[in-house]
C-alpha cells in the first residue's frame, strides 16, 4: 500500500516535537524577534548543507542510499530548519489574530 502524502509529513513532525522538547529549557520563542528568528534558519540551512555534503565529497543527491548516522543527522537538521519556520509562522498567525481582534472591537475605525 502506498504512503499517503501526509504520512511523511506526520512522521517529520515527531522530529520536530522531540526537537522542541529538547530545547525547552531555552524558553519561547515568542519573546524573539522575527529577525532573530529568520538569522537562526540561516545557521540551521548551513548546518543541514553540511550534513548533506558531509554523506560524501559530492553531497547526497536525496536518491542514493546512505547510512543511519548520515540519516539521523540530515533529519535532526532539517527539523530544525523547520522548527524556526515554524516559529515564524505562529509569530504571524498569533499577529493576524490580534490584527483580527482589534478590528472586531473597533470596526468603524
Amino acid at each position: 500500500m502506498a504512503r499517503s502524502r501526509v504520512d511523511p509529513v506526520l512522521d517529520f513532525a515527531k522530529h520536530m516535537i522531540a526537537k522542541l522538547e529538547a530545547n525547552r529549557a531555552k524558553g519561547s520563542w515568542e519573546q524573539c524577534s522575527v529577525e532573530y528568528l529568520l538569522d537562526r534558519i540561516g545557521d540551521e540551512i548551513k548546518e543541514l548543507r553540511e550534513a548533506i555534503y558531509g554523506v560524501s565529497a559530492w553531497g547526497w543527491d536525496g536518491e542514493d542510499p546512505i547510512d543511519e548516522t548520515s540519516a539521523k543527522r540530515i533529519i535532526s537538521e532539517a527539523a530544525d530548519v523547520a522548527n524556526f519556520a515554524m516559529m515564524i509562522a505562529d509569530k504571524a498567525a498569533r499577529a493576524s489574530a490580534r490584527h483580527k481582534a482589534e478590528k472586531d472591537r473597533h470596526p468603524n475605525a
